[in-house]
């Protein structure tokens, strides 16, 4: 029975890997602490300065675990309402090894209480596969416990490709936001192995509300709930999230929290496997002092992957440079989406 478990384990993250090899690696805290990897009209969405760092490592358990790490940076430039920005990701699925890079740009237009935001992106990426890991059967021997050099050729197990992305976002008057981006639009360059793209195009659906509440003063509460979305498909795949973050402003004392929860799956069928596919439940907790905020989630696995995976983790660190003090939100990053802090048309609240 342990020979059987561990053979399922393996089988189903192999699955897994291949699967991986074809879809974007993904982060739990998308809309708080990687907006930029969700939309590229998320550039510039802060009143002076933004720079993330983000590590990721799933399913610790498993062997050759996957792990991903994202930084980023970005700047409004107000004064012509563009937003700037400059966008890295490393992700290591089993064997397979993506690194991408990535320039962002921004326009945003307000018009009365709302705004909207057209992104573009583009990327230079490059994707691998290291066969070390792989044991092949002429490196087997019966009579010792150690392998041989194998004498397998490899082709090209690598490959340079540029990839293009496009976004828009809409929010109104800090009452709601809803976007649209796609990625790999050009879908470049196919696996010589399997022949599929390398990077399929990706589409991305968010949005969410904006449940702030007033004080008997009239004010704006310090507290505010955040319930939103993320739908994406890519290839065959598809996966819903579905979350609310719960915060606290820093912009009085100096120091802010935010709380929140997740589902991610595919509840609605899908033509991949199941018509019901269950993933995990995200928990998210994170501190904010003066300029900078931590946060920390854990991904509870609700698969079938469920007695191998031992979770995901993920840590991220937000540095956001906010120089204008007369900006309503400032001190902290409470909102999740940076609602209030997209730049207004000829200036700031």
């Amino acid at each position: 029975m342990r020979f059987l478990s561990t053979a399922l384990c393996c089988l189903g993250f192999l699955a897994v890997t291949f699967s991986a090899y074809a879809q974007d690696p993904q982060f739990s805290q998308g809309s708080f602490a990687t907006p930029l990897y969700l939309n590229p009209a998320f550039t510039g969405s802060t009143s002076q300065w933004r720079a993330t760092a983000l590590y990721r490592t799933q399913w610790v358990s498993a062997n050759n675990n996957f792990k991903s790490m994202y930084a980023s940076v970005d700047h409004n430039i107000s004064s012509h309402h563009n937003g700037i920005g400059l966008r890295f990701v490393r992700d290591e699925a089993g064997s397979y090894i993506t690194n991408m890079v990535t320039g962002l740009y921004a326009h945003h237009i307000s018009f009365g209480n709302s705004v909207l935001s057209m992104g573009l992106g583009v990327s230079y990426v490059t994707k691998g596969l290291n066969p070390s890991n792989y044991i092949f059967r002429d490196q087997l021997r019966i009579d010792a416990g150690s392998t041989n050099p194998t004498q397998e050729t490899f082709g090209n197990l690598s490959f340079n490709l540029p990839s293009f992305s496009g976004g828009l976002l809409f929010k109104s008057n800090n009452k709601f936001w809803f976007g649209l981006s796609a990625d790999h639009i050009n879908s470049p360059a196919q696996d010589n192995v399997n022949g599929v793209p390398l990077l399929p195009m990706k589409f991305t659906v968010h949005g969410g509300l904006n449940l702030l509440s007033l004080n008997k003063h009239g004010d704006v509460s310090q507290v505010s709930g955040y319930p939103n979305f993320i739908f994406r498909k890519q290839g065959p795949f598809t996966q819903l999230d579905l979350g609310i973050n719960i915060s606290k402003d820093a912009m009085k004392d100096g120091w802010g929290y935010v709380v929140g929860g997740a589902y991610r799956g595919m509840m609605i069928s899908s033509s991949v496997g199941d018509n019901r596919r269950q993933d995990a439940l995200v928990l998210l907790g994170g501190l904010t002092f003066g300029d900078y905020t931590f946060s920390y989630s854990y991904d509870i696995t609700i698969s079938k992957f469920l007695p191998y995976s031992g979770g995901t983790h993920e840590i991220s660190l937000i540095f956001e440079n906010n120089l204008n003090k007369s900006d309503s939100r400032k001190g902290g990053i409470a909102n999740p989406i940076y609602l209030e802090r997209f730049p207004k048309k000829g200036k700031r609240k």
